[in-house]
C-alpha cells in the first residue's frame, strides 16, 4: 500500500475511473491528494488566439472570467472526487486546484507532496489523435522520476 497517493483528475470519465482503484492502493493511515490542473493566464491568452494588446486593454476581465470558470469547474470536480472516495472508505483526502501546463504541474505536485505513487486516467487516444492532441499521461510517464505511475483506462462500454 502507498502512503501518499497523488491523483490527477480533469472531470472526464477517464480521470474519474481511477478513483475506484484508490482503496486498493492507499494506506488507510496515509494521505490521498487529488489535484486538477487549470490553465494559467498565459495559456488562456495563447488559446484565445489574440496577442493584440488593444484587445486585452479593452477587455481586461476576459482572462479572469475564463480562469474563474475553470477554477469553479475544477473545485466541483474535486469535491465530487472527495465524495466518491469517501463513499469508498478513503478518509484522509486533500484536494487542490493547480494552474499551469498539466504534465509539468502533475510532476511538480508529485514532488511537492512526496507522492509514493501517481494515479491518473488515460483517454486511450492513439495514432493521429494522440499525435495531434498529445498525451498528458505520456508526458508524466516520461518526466516523473523515482515515483511509480499507474495509468488507468476506463472500461469500454458495451
Amino acid at each position: 500500500m502507498y502512503r501518499n497517493v497523488l491523483i490527477a483528475v480533469d472531470g472526464s470519465e477517464a480521470s474519474t475511473a481511477v478513483l475506484a482503484e484508490v482503496p486498493r492502493l492507499a494506506d488507510p493511515t496515509g494521505t490521498v491528494t487529488v489535484i486538477e490542473v487549470i490553465d494559467d493566464a498565459g495559456l488562456v491568452i495563447t488559446r484565445m488566439g489574440s496577442t493584440s494588446p488593444a484587445f486585452y486593454a479593452s477587455n481586461p476581465d476576459v482572462v479572469d472570467l475564463i480562469l474563474d470558470g475553470q477554477r469553479e469547474g475544477a473545485s466541483t470536480n474535486l469535491e465530487a472526487a472527495r465524495a466518491t472516495l469517501s463513499g469508498l472508505g478513503v478518509s484522509n483526502v486533500e484536494t487542490r486546484v493547480c494552474s499551469g501546463v498539466p504534465g509539468d504541474t502533475i510532476v511538480e505536485e508529485a514532488q511537492r507532496v512526496h507522492a509514493s505513487v501517481v494515479v491518473m486516467g488515460s483517454h486511450g487516444r492513439g495514432g493521429f489523435k494522440r499525435a495531434v492532441l498529445g498525451s498528458v499521461a505520456d508526458y508524466v510517464l516520461r518526466h516523473l522520476t523515482g515515483t511509480p505511475l499507474l495509468i488507468v483506462r476506463p472500461t469500454p462500454k458495451d
